[in-house]
This record gives structure tokens, C-alpha cells and sequence, in this order.
């Protein structure tokens, strides 16, 4: 393994970061109300969101004083949602819908927790398949194999919310190659720390890696970082490093969201093992259960 392509990706990483503001604020969390009169985005059962004030609510039907000054009245089952305007999510300057999957990056994890209740499936390349459930606030677990049922694994992950924008948490991963090849296997426990929120964040992660492949729990490093930049498009990069199997694997992605519920992650992976350098292009679509 040659230190310096570890230090040039690290570099190439952190660059990316720092020139995005990584750790910008994307909500803005100044609200546009004037006096007492509140301010709210309404989601409706069309998809749509409306930005108004309330002139009168009644159990059957709210009426609303829209921004471009429109007087709406909407039957109350057409309402999905309302909160304040200073909670919405706001990317430059415009309210869009709340990331559906900060839990994860291409590959990693990061800190932030799951929702509870919240469901999801990942395909890398459509080989393989991820299943994630949000038991808690704070807990989630999974499982992950191939359409030919080899490798099977179990993840978990417990989150512990430090304050507004840093989380910290543990977990672990572990499997086989079960009928491929049943006495393989590999076992990893992790920590990782975010900084940042849903929309844009940094994070870190360290742990130890025991496998039929490594003679001793061999370290493992891994960076990840997402920035939201715009209703539809997120940045993404990951590097990942093994010293034991002189293994490192890099890469930037494209996440880009057709809605609250799916999105599709493009990108290229640049691999170094024992010194031997290629990249190639790859994808995953997930696809969330449960819309916020």
C-alpha cells in the first residue's frame, strides 16, 4: 500500500468538503412571520406544499392566506402536514424535502440515527440487497446478502444524539459466506462520530475487522461526507482502509432523489490492493417504505 495514494485521497476529500461548506447550516432558521401570526408549510395530499398563514381552521376545512397573497380554503383531509416555516428544510433558500436517507452513504453509515418504524431496501448493481428497520429512536438493525444468498449478514446500529449537529454511534456487523463457502467469515465493530445535520455532514469512523482472511483483528478507517445541493441532487464521497490487506477503496457519488421515498447513487470506486490501482463505475437505488 502506498501512503501517499491514502494521503492524496484524504486530501481530494477534505478539499471537496471544505469547498462545499460541509458544515453550513441548510435549514434556515429564521422565520419569515411578521408579529404574532405564524407562518406554516402545509403538505398536501397532492404533493404539494403551500407557504401561508392560517385565517381561520375548522374541523372540516382550513383557510389559508398563501404567500402570493391567494386566500385557499382546503379540506382538512387534504392537509398530510403543517409545521412552522422555521422547522422547514431549506436548501439555498428553498424549501424542499427532508433527505430520505441520512443513515447511510453509499456503503458506510453514518451517525444519525434511523426513525423509528422506518423501512428501507438498498441494491448495489441490483446483485445484491439491503434490508434496514428503525426498532427505536436510537436502534436499527439489518440484513444483508446476495440474490444467490452468499454472503448473509446482520447489522446493528445504536445512535446517542449529542446535541442539535453531532451524534455519536456503535455497531457492528457480521456473516458468511454461508452455502459458498460456510467456514468464511468476518465479524466488525465500529464507532463512528457525525458532525453536521440530514442535509449536509461529516463523519468518521473506526473500528477492527476479524475475518478468516486476516491473522489478527486488523484495523479499519473509514471517512464518509454528504452535501445537499439542491431538491434533487446530493454530493457524496467515502474512503475506506484495511492496513492488513493493504486494501483501500475511495470514491465520490451523485445521490439524486425522484422523491421522498427513492432515490438512485452514481458514482465511480477507485480501488489500491497491494498496490494494484483500477476504478470502475457503480449504483445503488433505494427505496424507503415509509414516507415522513
Amino acid at each position: 500500500m502506498k501512503k501517499t495514494n491514502l494521503k492524496l485521497a484524504i486530501v481530494i476529500l477534505l478539499h471537496t468538503l471544505i469547498t462545499n461548506n460541509i458544515f453550513a447550516q441548510t435549514s434556515d432558521t429564521t422565520s419569515i412571520s411578521k408579529g404574532d401570526t405564524i407562518v406554516y408549510v402545509f403538505t398536501l395530499a397532492n404533493k404539494n406544499e403551500v407557504i401561508g398563514t392560517i385565517i381561520k381552521e375548522e374541523p372540516r376545512e382550513t383557510t389559508i392566506k398563501s404567500q402570493d397573497g391567494r386566500i385557499l380554503i382546503v379540506p382538512s383531509y387534504e392537509i398530510l402536514s403543517k409545521k412552522p416555516y422555521s422547522e422547514a428544510t431549506k436548501i439555498n433558500g428553498k424549501i424542499v424535502f427532508k433527505n430520505p436517507h441520512p443513515s447511510r452513504y453509499f456503503f458506510g453509515t453514518s451517525a444519525l440515527p434511523m426513525e423509528k418504524g422506518e423501512f428501507y431496501v438498498n441494491s448495489v448493481v441490483f446483485t445484491t440487497a439491503q434490508l434496514q428497520y428503525g426498532i427505536s429512536e436510537n436502534f436499527s438493525v439489518g440484513f444483508i446478502t446476495s440474490f444467490i444468498l452468499s454472503p448473509v449478514a446482520a447489522t446493528a446500529k445504536y445512535s446517542i444524539k449529542l446535541n442539535k449537529n453531532n451524534h455519536f454511534a456503535l455497531g457492528g456487523m457480521g456473516g458468511t459466506f454461508s452455502w459458498l463457502a460456510p467456514d468464511e467469515y468476518w465479524g466488525l465493530a465500529f464507532a463512528t462520530y457525525t458532525i453536521g445535520n440530514s442535509e449536509s455532514n461529516i463523519s468518521a469512523s473506526g473500528g477492527f475487522l476479524k475475518s478468516t482472511l486476516t491473522s489478527n483483528a486488523s484495523p479499519l478507517i473509514n471517512f464518509g461526507a454528504h452535501k445537499r445541493l439542491s431538491k434533487n441532487i446530493s454530493f457524496m464521497g467515502e474512503l475506506y482502509y484495511i492496513p492488513e490487506l493493504e486494501f483501500t477503496i475511495a470514491g465520490p457519488f451523485i445521490r439524486m432523489y425522484f422523491n421522498k421515498t427513492s432515490c438512485w447513487d452514481l458514482g465511480i470506486l477507485f480501488f489500491n490492493v497491494e498496490n494494484i490501482n483500477f476504478a470502475v463505475p457503480t449504483f445503488s437505488y433505494t427505496f424507503k417504505f415509509n414516507e415522513d
